[in-house]
């Protein structure tokens, strides 16, 4: 089932909820445990998953080093207008 989001402008933006369903699925079966837990390791599984979702879809990214081994993955698309920003912001590990 597709959905559509529309803006003020006018425009809409079609969401393939199979397709966000997948990458849901995708991330739940990525074991992000954070290492400070038993069982956790580095959420560099997710790390390069986000960084592939970004890239198939021609969005710039960039890591950010947060501590040995592990990092935030920076995602960076030009908008309209350069002094407007819009940011989401999520953890790539789970506890």
């Amino acid at each position: 089932m597709d959905v559509f989001l529309g803006d003020n402008s006018g425009g809409s933006m079609k969401i393939d909820t199979n397709e966000v369903l997948v990458t849901l699925a995708d991330l739940v079966a990525i074991n992000s445990i954070n290492p400070a837990y038993e069982d956790g390791r580095s959420e560099d599984e997710v790390g390069r998953y986000v960084e592939e979702f970004f890239e198939k879809r021609g969005i710039e990214t960039f890591r950010q080093d947060v501590l040995p081994g592990r990092y935030n993955v920076i995602a960076r698309r030009a908008g309209r207008n350069a002094r407007r920003r819009v940011i989401f912001e999520a953890h790539m590990d789970t506890a």
